[in-house]
């Protein structure tokens, strides 16, 4: 792939770098997830991205302001340890708050299965989705230009961004509000919110 719609061989060497970054951005999204199921959206917020994303900028500007320029192997190689950190950073708390857990499990892991590939078919969807239009022009266009659309996307993100901050939040308010039976009270809080998100998106 990385020779085909990259046209980038230097990035088919780096795949190891690679997978190691992907690994570590994953187990930071479930540790994420995990704080977020245990309500703690502080922790949940802090650990789905921006703490690796502060120490990538920090160890990023070392050889900046050392060397004054730098590589493509050696952003990735930081981007990949900062998101291999990141991913650790959590984890003694989280197994500390897991491991005193009161209580037995309602739901058993037939349940739990059924309730979660539909959620991993539109996971995987969404991603696909997002990434198709990078791919196409990646195959038959030239980098330069992958670069310069892959830019205006991200830009174009930032319109987006109060939605992801509501989706992170919301999930945990709903599941418990649906339990109580506060129907009402939840038709008002998913309207405020929506509500609020648009205007932030204008």
């Amino acid at each position: 792939m990385a020779d085909v719609v990259l046209k980038e061989p230097i990035v088919s060497s780096l795949s190891l770098i690679i997978g190691l970054w992907i690994i570590g951005a994953t187990l930071q999204s479930l540790a994420s997830e995990a704080y977020r199921g245990l309500q703690d959206l502080f922790r949940a917020s802090l650990f789905g991205g921006p703490a690796a994303g502060l120490l990538f900028i920090a160890v990023l500007l070392v050889p900046y302001f050392k060397v004054g320029s730098t590589t493509l192997g050696l952003v990735v190689a930081l981007a990949c340890l900062a998101a291999v950190v990141g991913a650790l950073l959590p984890l003694p708390s989280l197994a500390w708050r897991i491991f005193h857990l009161r209580g037995r499990a309602t739901t058993s892991s037939r349940e739990f299965l059924g309730q979660a590939w539909p959620v991993l078919a539109a996971n995987v969807a969404a991603f696909l989705v997002g990434q198709a239009d990078l791919w196409c022009l990646g195959i038959w266009r030239a980098k330069e230009e992958v670069a310069l659309y892959g830019a205006a996307v991200r830009l174009a993100i930032l319109v987006g961004a109060s939605l992801m901050v509501v989706n992170g939040v919301l999930p945990p308010v709903i599941a418990e509000l649906d339990a109580r039976g506060e129907k009402e009270r939840l038709e008002r809080a998913l309207r405020r919110v929506a509500g609020y998100a648009s205007l932030s998106a204008l």
